[in-house]
């Protein structure tokens, strides 16, 4: 079975927001400003990443949040990343607007008070 981020590394093409040796950015989903960050090698998780990959992966972020908060004027960037639906090692940068930090902090508040 195909990995569905490795699709998506792979088809993006020109399309990249960001790329360099490890990791590839793109638009997720139709949500303005939402970016998925994947590896471009097919990696399960944190834990199974290079040390190349480790040493990128900052600097990848702090790139594309500038740009984000460049181009949305967001006064935050969120980086979540939970790996639920592929495993593979993506993560999303998600630019805090007006009305969505009170959401995600709540629906965090709830989860944590549930574990």
């Amino acid at each position: 079975m195909q990995c569905s981020i490795c699709t998506k590394v792979a088809e993006i093409g020109e399309q990249a927001l960001y790329r360099d040796a490890e990791w590839v950015a793109m638009p997720s989903g139709d949500k303005p400003g939402w970016v998925m960050l994947a590896a471009r090698e097919h990696v399960e998780w944190t834990w199974s990443m290079s040390g190349a990959q480790a040493a990128s992966f900052g600097p990848a972020v702090a790139r594309i949040s500038e740009k984000i908060r460049a181009t949305t004027d967001a006064s935050k960037v969120y980086l979540i990343g939970l790996g639920e639906a592929a495993i593979h090692c993506h993560f999303l940068l998600i630019p805090r607007v007006e009305g969505l930090g009170d959401e995600i902090r709540a629906s965090l508040r709830k989860w944590g008070e549930a574990v």
